[in-house]
């Protein structure tokens, strides 16, 4: 890490060590947008370099980023607490053990919600206030595709097929991934074409994965091209825990958090499906 978090001379480092890696392991198995995208690590810096792509054309010029353009980093919180002898009488930090990864559980769904929509999620912090506009459901992106109801297996294929033949036409390369709400997935997944799932064919397609998030509307996916890094998630540091303060009652009040950006040069890659 780039800088230390407040311990507050509390436990050991070896005990330190071991809640800030189960924090770790569990925000790295839930956070879907991580699954997906490339993850930058930028520690020391307040911003993060703004790669706006302006497309290569006869009339623009080549391919280019502007230089000196930055944005600040979100930094997302999820707060517990401990009793005096939570901490205290509990030289190993179990209740901590306990209590970090869940945290970082709904670290990991507030950063998917961010990243995804904009949006905040309950029990989480996110300073600056999130915007959906900047968000990747929020961008100016290509056509939107229906799926035809009822959903079946080769209405699916039909539009992904369509919403592919969009990023290509836009000068997009696989891997392409597909991210989608909890009844899109089900839809997918639920499906046949012939006596053979959905899914299965749709795999060989998308290359990049078939992910599935809550924090998606429930009948929507987002398609997104992956070829050459049109979108990277920056962070400052891997989510850790912190000692913030004691309480009126003598609770001690702790954080996981971290400071993350999406940047999404080419607003190209990506199209929505409306199930």
């Amino acid at each position: 890490m780039a800088a230390t978090p407040n311990q507050g001379g509390l436990w050991t480092p070896a005990v330190w060590q071991a809640i800030n890696s189960a924090v770790q392991t569990t925000f790295a198995s839930i956070a879907v947008a991580r699954k997906v995208f490339p993850a930058v690590e930028l520690p020391g810096v307040m911003a993060v370099p703004v790669d706006t792509l302006t497309p290569g054309t006869p009339t623009t010029g080549p391919l280019s980023i502007p230089e000196g353009q930055t944005e600040p980093y979100f930094e997302v919180e999820v707060r517990f607490s401990l009793t005096y002898g939570q901490v205290n009488s509990d030289a190993a930090g179990q209740t901590a053990l306990t209590l970090a990864p869940l945290a970082a559980k709904s670290l990991a769904m507030a950063e998917d919600g961010l990243l995804f929509q904009g949006a905040a999620s309950a029990g989480a912090t996110i300073m600056p206030a999130p915007a959906p506009a900047a968000a990747l459901l929020g961008l100016r992106t290509l056509s939107p595709v229906p799926v035809t109801a009822p959903a079946t297996g080769a209405h699916i294929l039909a539009a992904i097929s369509g919403g592919v033949g969009q990023l290509i036409a836009a000068s997009q390369a696989p891997a392409f991934a597909l991210v989608l709400g909890t009844t899109a997935y089900a839809a997918t997944y639920g499906s046949l074409i012939g006596a053979a799932p959905t899914s299965n064919l749709l795999a060989s397609i998308l290359t990049g994965g078939i992910f599935v998030s809550a924090t998606l509307p429930p009948d929507r996916g987002l398609l997104i091209a992956l070829g050459g890094n049109p979108t990277t998630i920056f962070f400052s540091d891997p989510p850790a825990v912190e000692f913030l303060y004691r309480d009126t009652t003598g609770s001690y009040v702790f954080r996981v958090f971290e400071r993350v950006l999406l940047m999404a040069r080419d607003t190209t890659a990506f199209v929505t499906l409306h199930f």
